[in-house]
């Protein structure tokens, strides 16, 4: 029995923490709209962490503290979810990072981590006899997993390893607006200079990217700014507007659409005399004031 219990706890967390580690981005995001900023500056660590611990089970190895910490952690984050759910509406816990398939309702949720706590406190009490076999070897393969699922997380936090669509980042400089999907939302008047918007209510980078964003009308280095993000992330996309208070109209496409324009985001465009100036996929969007004042290519 204690085998069993050690195997499928040691699955869910290694599941766990490989779907976060592919997509860093999307964890980071939906942490964000719990408002605990602190942890999703330790997101980067949370899934190398879930797949180390989930190893340490499948090698019965500090089987005991592996199982402390693992109960710990699950009650902590439970907790948290808890809160947020019933005070905001929130959903999705992120255990599974964005892999949609994985994702489950919030009573399930409670229910996986009821099991969790339960078997990780067993294990914590009765802990399984620690064979000395190849412990050396197993360590130095827990080692290297390890740090090859930190290495995707820091990758994958400004760069997601997942849903990368055939057209990556399109650059649709010096095209007229009416040559693009622009056309179909809004006529374009070539006298004044617009901003273009691509982000993922999800994108944490997004995030930090807004506040400059919305300074491009205020400073009126633009006219007018607008944006627009995929459809089917309404619930973190309400959370978005909550918390940052875009001052531009959003309008949504539909996810196949978004990501044949772009698979990463942010993403800039200016728009003057009808044609596409700069299509800026960096991800380093310059506060309109700064460029008003400090930039020659006003």
């Amino acid at each position: 029995m204690k085998t069993v219990i050690r195997f499928i706890l040691g699955a869910i967390f290694i599941v766990s923490g490989t779907a976060k580690a592919v997509d860093t981005q999307a964890f980071i995001g939906l942490i964000q709209g719990y408002d605990i900023g602190f942890l999703a500056y330790a997101a980067i660590i949370i899934p190398p962490l879930e797949i180390i611990l989930g190893l340490f089970l499948w090698f019965n190895i500090e089987t005991k503290i592996s199982a402390l910490i693992m109960m710990i952690s699950t009650l902590l984050f439970t907790a948290v979810f808890l809160e947020v759910y019933l005070t905001k509406g929130i959903e999705d816990c992120g255990c599974f990072g964005s892999i949609k398939f994985l994702q489950m309702p919030p009573w399930a949720t409670v229910l996986r981590n009821v099991i969790i706590i339960s078997g990780s406190y067993f294990l914590y009490r009765f802990p399984p006899a620690e064979s000395a076999a190849y412990r050396n070897y197993k360590l130095a393969a827990i080692a290297l997993v390890g740090l090859v699922a930190f290495t995707a997380s820091s990758v994958s936090y400004s760069n997601p390893l997942i849903n990368k669509k055939a057209i990556n980042n399109q650059d649709l400089t010096g095209l007229d607006v009416s040559a693009t999907f622009l056309n179909r939302f809004k006529k374009f008047d070539p006298k004044k200079r617009y901003a273009v918007f691509l982000y993922s209510p999800t994108c944490f980078h997004c995030w930090d990217a807004t506040a400059n964003i919305k300074s491009l009308a205020e400073s009126k280095f633009v006219d007018e700014t607008i944006a627009f993000a995929p459809g089917d992330l309404m619930k973190e996309q309400r959370n978005y507007e909550a918390a940052l208070k875009p001052n531009y109209p959003i309008f949504f496409l539909s996810s196949k659409s978004f990501y044949d324009i772009t698979s990463s985001t942010p993403v800039l465009m200016i728009i003057q005399n009808n044609k596409i100036q700069s299509f800026n996929t960096s991800g380093v969007i310059k506060n309109g004031f700064t460029i008003m004042n400090f930039s020659v290519n006003k």
